[in-house]
C-alpha cells in the first residue's frame, strides 16, 4: 500500500514498519537533527550517526598554555622551568608542544656550556638548544637570544602529563627573559 504524506512532516503512524527508507523521503527533503536518535557530540560539535560520520584527524581537542615574563636566573643545573600539564582525552591523540624562551642569556667566566631540554615528566624528549660563550676563556661572556621549539609527541595515555623545559649548565648562571621578554609553553591535544 502506497503512503501519501501531506503536511509538514512524517509521523510514525504513517510508516508501517516504523523505519524511514530513502524511498520514503523526497531526495530534496531534509531531516532536522533533533528528529534523529543517534546524535553524538565532541567538544560541542554535533555528529549525526554512529558509524557513518567520524571525527577526522587533526582536530584540536584542548589547549593548555603557561606564560612567564619575570626575569628568572637559573644557577642550579637540572632546574625545571614553566611546567604545563595536560590530560589527553584519548590514548590515540597526539600532543603538539610549542615553546619559546625569550631573551635567554648565559653568563660565565669560563668556556663552560649550558643547554636546554624539553621533557615529558622526567623523560627527555629533545635538546632544544645549547648556549655556549661567544669567546671561550674570556671573562663575563654573554650569549643571548630567543629559543623556540616545536615537537609532536605520541603519549599513548589518558593520564596527566607534564611538559617542561629543563635548564642545565656546568657553571655560571642562565637568565630567561633577560631583556624583558615573554616566555611561553603551549601544549595542544590533536585528535588522530
Amino acid at each position: 500500500m502506497a503512503i501519501t504524506i501531506n503536511g509538514s512532516g512524517i509521523t510514525s503512524s504513517e510508516i508501517a514498519d516504523g523505519t524511514i527508507t530513502n524511498a520514503d523521503i523526497n531526495a530534496s527533503a531534509g531531516i532536522a537533527g533533533s528528529k534523529l536518535t543517534d546524535i553524538k557530540t565532541v567538544n560541542g560539535d554535533s555528529l549525526i550517526g554512529s558509524g557513518d560520520l567520524e571525527v577526522g584527524g587533526g582536530k584540536v581537542l584542548q589547549v593548555v598554555t603557561v606564560n612567564n615574563s619575570a626575569l628568572t636566573t637559573i644557577s642550579t643545573s637540572g632546574q625545571s622551568y614553566m611546567p604545563v600539564t595536560i590530560t589527553p582525552t584519548s590514548a590515540s591523540s597526539k600532543v603538539l608542544i610549542m615553546g619559546n624562551l625569550a631573551a635567554c642569556a648565559r653568563r660565565t667566566s669560563s668556556s663552560t656550556e649550558g643547554y636546554i631540554t624539553l621533557r615529558k615528566d622526567s623523560a627527555q624528549l629533545c635538546v632544544v638548544d645549547g648556549i655556549s660563550p661567544w669567546n671561550g676563556g674570556a671573562s663575563n661572556q654573554r650569549s643571548i637570544g630567543s629559543i623556540h621549539v616545536q615537537y609532536l609527541d605520541s603519549p599513548n595515555t589518558t593520564n596527566a602529563i607534564t611538559y617542561k623545559f629543563n635548564l642545565d649548565m656546568s657553571s655560571g648562571t642562565m637568565n630567561v627573559n633577560d631583556e624583558g621578554g615573554m616566555s611561553s609553553l603551549t601544549v595542544m591535544e590533536i585528535a588522530q
